[in-house]
């Protein structure tokens, strides 16, 4: 399949999957809403609770990860990507409701880094590369320093 085929495809799915997100009522941290504020450290939580969009995003329905449809055919590579995604993406959008771009930026960086490593973690549970193995490796060691990092940061912003 040549780019410009896969291109379609994409959007498709990124329609499909951005639909769906408002279909039903949220139950865990991968799926926004309420539970999405736990998984945020609790910094980031208290500098959102004065934000009217965080207050919206608690209480947007989200459709969880066993709901979420999945293109037919998907790897498990894939599907242990996107449930990665799925984990991140809700926890990212809600760190940047915090009250000051400072926090703002901390408070989404901290879950990107996370979703890093969980992909980086499907890689080296699913590839046969050893110079994916390698990449995956130093994902991980990275975005673990750069959580460390950040939440420093974030201690350090919010004194």
């Amino acid at each position: 399949m040549t780019p410009m085929h896969s291109l379609p495809a994409a959007l498709l799915l990124m329609l499909v999957w951005t639909s769906a997100c408002y279909a039903q009522p949220a139950s865990t941290a991968e799926t926004g809403g309420p539970a999405a504020m736990n998984a945020v450290p609790e910094a980031c939580q208290k500098a959102m609770q004065g934000s009217p969009m965080a207050g919206r995003m608690q209480n947007m329905p989200m459709m969880s990860s066993d709901q979420m449809p999945e293109p037919a055919g998907m790897s498990e590579n894939g599907r242990d990507l996107m449930a990665a995604m799925r984990k991140m993406n809700p926890s990212m959008m809600m760190g940047a409701m915090a009250d000051t771009p400072e926090l703002a930026f901390l408070c989404s960086m901290i879950p990107h880094h996370q979703g890093a490593i969980d992909m980086a973690r499907a890689a080296l549970k699913n590839t046969k590369s050893e110079a994916v193995r390698k990449v995956a490796e130093e994902t991980i060691k990275e975005n673990e320093d750069g959580i460390k990092e950040m939440t420093k940061l974030l201690e350090q912003e919010t004194k």
